[in-house]
């Protein structure tokens, strides 16, 4: 199947699930939902202050009794239901991710065009039972016009009260990370393959929240390549885990347990071995305030540790954190995915 035929198919699907979801959707709901799939939001972005101002507006005449609803499109963009608000996401950061989200789509009306043609198909074939003339008719128009932004039929504002933002799927997945209250995140431990970017994050989440932060390896590493003794460390460790609140960075399989146990939240970087073996060459060279020495290479046992981390410790740790599942578990399978829930936490 080629990538065409692969879209189409795609196309196809999800026009036919959408059909279902909404029974009551005219020509123009099909005509909206395909531009939205194509062009995303980049019709709609102003500013940042005035979309959250609507966003606000808008959110004061619906029910605070609606489930957070995300909706997603035929392309790289879901409608993200205002709903949300309501499980703790807020205004700006729905808004700020609004506004991230548009972008020029250079293919856009090519990819509008090929949607389209799947939609006649599924209309004069009758699986969207629409009006086949009234709908070509329509089309006709529409297209006439250059393809302009459409709005929803009467008839589906009234049947379901449509209140969304279309927002790209890269920050989709993260929004219950965005929904996490931040006053619930006093307790933090940041783990994940050496290498995979979780100093850095955590750096930047110590900004973000004003947190203390601690470093496991500027603990157990001394100037001169050693490190000190299991009981100082242990006693160290102790002390920090009997303070308030804090950040701290590292892995340290043997004390995993005992940080999990007292945490609220987790952040796991899960990593490919090739991106974590490029963190680790980035930094040959750098100062970094964690560790007590500047790396000259790429260890070979170091090296070593890096390619077996997801065969000997990675399992271990998904075992733990599913033995303390009522922590707040965040995973991050890219350092984008991480940067991208910097960029709107606690807005």
């Amino acid at each position: 199947m080629n990538e065409i035929t692969n879209r189409r198919e795609q196309t196809r699907k999800h026009l036919i699930e959408h059909y279902q979801a909404y029974p009551k959707l005219e020509a123009e709901d099909i005509f909206k939902y395909l531009f939205q799939s194509a062009f995303g939001c980049e019709h709609l972005v102003s500013s940042e202050d005035a979309a959250r101002e609507y966003i606000l507006r808008e959110y004061t005449t619906l029910s605070k009794d609606e489930p957070p609803k995300t909706e997603p499109l035929d392309g790289a963009y879901s409608r993200v239901y205002l709903s949300c608000l309501n499980a703790g996401l807020s205004p700006e950061t729905l808004a700020k991710l609004f506004c991230l989200s548009a972008k020029k789509e250079e293919e856009g009306r090519e990819r509008l065009e090929e949607k389209i043609e799947v939609a006649k198909e599924l209309v004069e074939g009758g699986i969207l039972p629409l009006d086949s003339s009234e709908f070509t008719q329509k089309l006709a128009t529409w297209k006439d016009l250059g393809y302009p932004a459409v709005h929803h039929s009467n008839a589906f504002r009234e049947a379901y009260r449509p209140a969304y933002r279309v927002i790209a799927n890269r920050y989709v997945k993260l929004l219950p990370m965005w929904a996490q209250n931040k006053k619930a995140m006093q307790k933090v431990i940041v783990i994940g393959c050496p290498g995979s970017g979780k100093t850095t994050f955590a750096k930047k989440l110590k900004e973000k929240t004003d947190l203390s932060l601690f470093h496991l390896d500027a603990i157990w590493h001394k100037p001169d390549k050693t490190h000190i003794p299991r009981e100082e460390y242990d006693a160290r460790l102790a002390e920090i885990l009997a303070q308030d609140a804090w950040i701290i960075d590292g892995n340290y399989s043997r004390t995993l347990e005992s940080r999990l146990a007292v945490c609220d939240t987790v952040f796991l970087f899960d990593l490919s071995v090739k991106d974590c073996l490029a963190g680790a060459i980035s930094r040959i060279g750098k100062k970094r305030d964690e560790m007590p020495w500047i790396e000259t290479e790429l260890d070979p046992e170091f090296k070593q540790q890096i390619e077996e981390f997801p065969t000997k410790e990675l399992p271990a740790i998904y075992a733990l954190l599913e033995k303390y599942s009522d922590k707040s578990v965040f995973i991050f399978k890219s350092r984008q995915e991480a940067d991208d829930f910097l960029n709107c936490l606690f807005l």
